[in-house]
């Protein structure tokens, strides 16, 4: 028996009682809280069929669904499914879709859970088209949207569910998914990532107060949602979060790029379901071997000496390598340069010995200018595509369909 079920739990109040609480074998439940705009809680444009497969019946969700909350925008409408009567207990983690929510598929917790060992309750928490400041707790902003509030209920009745069924209670990571909103308002990449770490921080105080867990130390793991449009700022957002990624000590990691997923055909804003599923296998793959063990594939270093641009990759599974075949060709394997032509792209060290590579990049004429990789279509070539021909050798492939989940290169700039 995998698993048993246990009623009449008492915890905090009557809400417990009768309540069928699922048991994972071991006594404690990591708890993942995937926040932000409408791709944390796979949204898609039209409707989507979901991948029912039944996960493991230690990975959990509440009752109401891994969508623990939407539009609905203020916690205390009595129809909330993160309302406590609504929030009652944990079932086993298996995507589906509600009849009021057919323009859902997926969200990334099934594919997480296809990879995460740990005892694991899964919940989504967002809202679509909102700027990461009107997702914080700013209270000027509170009046309108209080999502902040929901997602401290879900780690509150996490944990008075976590106790009701015998076990200690620990919040795993936020997930921050971020969509198209701050991009497509103007946010500077500086004023975006100041509001990034304030949301962490809120979230690492508060949700102290709502499970009685020390979070002063939870990470945040966030991606490059390189999309592709253009004239948007799409890039420099996805540059922002490499950058804090880089900064260090901060609590905040980049777990990679999403050029390579498979997005929607009509807006490649959001993931197809299976876009979402296979994405979620590389986010659980990460929190598995631990958030802050990680490292994407990225430039850590640049200069530029004549026409001769060196840069330092780090590879977290060498060799780096060149591939034409699995995104395509993209023109000079991803990388633009404003202050002159790219004659050629080099792989000069593979990264063997120590995960960290060489690239050189040969200019037609010596000139200062901006460097970037797979950036958006902003100015200097126009791409019907975003993306980069280098990633790493990573051996793993999605439980799914068996898709490769190679660490591409992160979009990045330079100036040299």
């Amino acid at each position: 028996m995998t698993f048993f079920l246990e009623k009449s739990h008492e915890s905090g109040g009557s809400m417990f009682v009768g309540a069928d609480v699922i048991t994972p074998p071991s006594n404690i439940l990591q708890h993942v809280i995937l926040y932000g705009q409408s791709i944390s809680l796979g949204t898609v444009p039209s409707g989507a069929t979901a991948i029912t497969t039944t996960d493991s019946p230690t990975h959990l969700m509440f009752n109401t669904g891994v969508r623990v909350h939407y539009d609905d925008a203020t916690v205390s409408n009595v129809n909330s499914p993160v309302r406590p009567q609504n929030m009652t207990s944990f079932v086993a983690l298996k995507e589906q879709l509600r009849p009021t929510d057919s323009d859902f598929g997926e969200t990334f917790a099934s594919g997480m859970g296809l990879h995460i060992s740990d005892k694991t309750l899964f919940s989504c928490t967002g809202r679509g088209a909102y700027p990461v400041a009107q997702l914080s707790r700013a209270p000027a902003l509170m009046t309108d949207v209080n999502h902040f509030s929901n997602t401290y209920s879900t780690a509150l009745y996490g944990s008075l569910l976590a106790e009701a069924a015998g076990l200690d209670y620990s919040i795993n990571c936020i997930v921050w998914k971020q969509g198209e909103a701050d991009a497509a308002s103007g946010t500077t990449p500086a004023t975006w990532k100041a509001s990034v770490t304030t949301l962490l921080d809120d979230f690492r105080s508060h949700l102290a107060f709502a499970s009685h867990t020390d979070t002063s130390n939870m990470p945040m793991l966030l991606d490059q949602l390189a999309f592709r449009q253009d004239t948007l700022g799409y890039g420099a957002i996805a540059v922002a979060a490499l950058d804090l990624h880089r900064t260090g000590g901060n609590g905040i990691y980049c777990s990679s790029p999403s050029y390579d997923s498979e997005f929607t055909a009509i807006n490649d804003v959001h993931f197809s379901s299976v876009g979402y599923r296979n994405y979620g296998e590389r986010l659980g793959r990460i929190i598995d071997g631990g958030v802050a063990n990680w490292n994407p594939t990225h430039i850590t270093a640049a200069s530029r000496v004549g026409t001769t641009i060196t840069l330092t990759i780090h590879v977290p599974s060498p060799p780096l390598v060149r591939d034409t075949s699995t995104l395509g060709t993209f023109d000079t394997d991803g990388f633009e340069y404003s202050g002159a032509g790219i004659d050629s792209v080099t792989i000069t060290d593979t990264g063997t010995g120590d995960n960290t590579a060489t690239i050189e990049i040969e200019l037609d004429a010596d000139s200062s200018g901006d460097l970037r990789v797979a950036y958006e279509n902003a100015g200097f070539n126009i791409r019907n595509t975003v993306g980069s021909n280098i990633r790493d050798s990573e051996s793993a492939v999605t439980q799914y369909d068996s898709k490769p989940l190679y660490n591409w290169l992160c979009t990045d700039e330079w100036s040299l």
